[in-house]
């Protein structure tokens, strides 16, 4: 018996999220120079700001800090991206789960998984927003995360993870961001 169901999961490639994410972090402190060179001119008007801006700061700090700027707009939207979720779907087997994407295709034996967490998701003022997060944690502590397209197929998955006997099931009501993250 196989049942499908729709789901977002987010792929994450360590070394090019990681890498993104670091030269996010560099790109800031490039352009956080040109900031910390302006505070002295913080509360002075506009044309003496501009004053120092053009006499005292030095151009180094100027480039800089506009490489720093166009590194910023360039890298912010390519993390997004490669951290964006991408439609699969979950195939529930007798044995495995599978989880089917259009690039890729991930085999994950019942007898690997540890434990599964439910969690129903909540926006920042913490009102639900009818999204259930899965996470398949495995014996070698290696997480995946996934939600389900479709709310009302909560009650079904559930019932059809149940089945299997050796897998421990935790229900959460609070923000599992932390795992959401490590697939």
């Amino acid at each position: 018996m196989q049942r499908s169901f729709p789901i977002f999961i987010r792929r994450k490639i360590p070394y090019i999220t990681s890498g993104i994410l670091f030269t996010i972090i560099i790109f800031s402190a490039l352009a956080f120079i040109l900031y910390a060179f302006l505070l002295p001119a913080r509360n002075a008007s506009a044309e003496l700001s501009s004053a120092y801006y053009t006499t005292i700061i030095p151009e180094w700090v100027k480039n800089v800090s506009g490489i720093g700027l166009i590194g910023l707009c360039l890298t912010v939207p390519l993390y997004y991206v490669a951290k964006s979720n991408q439609q699969a779907d979950l195939i529930i087997a007798e044995n495995y789960f599978r989880i089917s994407g259009k690039r890729f295709e991930l085999n994950i034996y019942t007898s690997n998984v540890k434990r599964i967490y439910f969690n129903e998701l909540k926006n920042n003022l913490g009102k639900p927003t009818h999204k259930i997060q899965l996470v398949i944690q495995q014996m070698n502590n290696t997480s995946t995360s996934l939600i389900l397209i479709n709310y009302n197929d909560a009650d079904y998955v559930l019932k059809c993870l149940s089945k299997f006997k050796n897998i421990e099931f935790d229900f959460f009501d609070r923000d599992m961001n932390a795992l959401y993250g490590e697939e």
